[in-house]
């Protein structure tokens, strides 16, 4: 992943919440990343009375990107094309992988 994406996939997470969503993130250099995605989870309370924390467990994940585009600007304000090079499976892996390990 390079620095777009994780900036992407923090914001994605920064906003976790069942169902889909549209994001505007802040690249730097005046670029920006419109994203919109579709995040599922299952998950059960624990409730193990000797070693349980009653936190929740998260079973199952699924992370999609159904679109992201970026858009970059010049000084003036008019958009130029965008050099950055963003990798949405490795951004729905990354989110996906957190939304798992966070649960344990």
């Amino acid at each position: 992943m390079n620095e777009a994406d994780y900036a992407i996939a923090t914001a994605i997470l920064d906003e976790a919440c069942d169902g889909t969503f549209d994001l505007e993130v802040e690249l730097g250099d005046n670029t920006w990343a419109n994203v919109c995605v579709n995040i599922e989870t299952e998950s059960y309370q624990e409730d193990d009375y000797y070693s349980g924390t009653g936190a929740w467990v998260t079973t199952y994940a699924s992370v999609a990107i159904s679109s992201l585009e970026l858009h970059a600007y010049d000084d003036n304000g008019d958009e130029i094309p965008c050099a950055l090079e963003v990798h949405e499976d490795k951004i729905e892996k990354y989110c996906k992988t957190q939304l798992m390990q966070d649960s344990h």
